[in-house]
């Protein structure tokens, strides 16, 4: 059982890593569009 919950732990925090990393690339993409605009 301990080793299942550290398995979705790690799960969790590599899906939050790659929702960040997301997010930055669209904030920047955004901030690109602004710039040619």
């Amino acid at each position: 059982m301990q080793e299942r919950i550290r398995e979705i732990q790690l799960d969790n925090s590599s899906k939050t890593a790659e929702v960040l990393s997301l997010k930055r690339e669209i904030e920047e993409t955004q901030r690109g569009m602004v710039s040619i605009l």
